[in-house]
């Protein structure tokens, strides 16, 4: 996992909002979703909230599990908390 799905954490929530109806804009655009069908993708989008909940529960794990996280390499950008 990278830190693109974190993202929302910095940005304000104007700008969070715009994003969130932009994505939503897309995920019903009929040409968005036949040019996906085209190519074959599968698109299943998932509401902004649950993903944003998601995020924040990666984030709020116990120190000893973040240790565990870094040193798989994988993950540098979590802090204990």
């Amino acid at each position: 996992m990278n830190g693109t799905i974190l993202f929302f954490l910095l940005l304000a929530p104007d700008q969070l909002k715009i994003l969130r109806e932009a994505f939503a804009k897309t995920m019903s655009d009929r040409e968005f979703l036949a040019e996906a069908k085209t190519r074959n993708l599968e698109i299943k989008p998932t509401a902004a909230e649950k993903l944003e909940k998601l995020a924040k529960e990666i984030v709020a794990q116990p120190p000893e599990v973040i240790e565990r996280m870094k040193k798989t390499g994988e993950v540098t950008y979590l802090e204990g908390g």
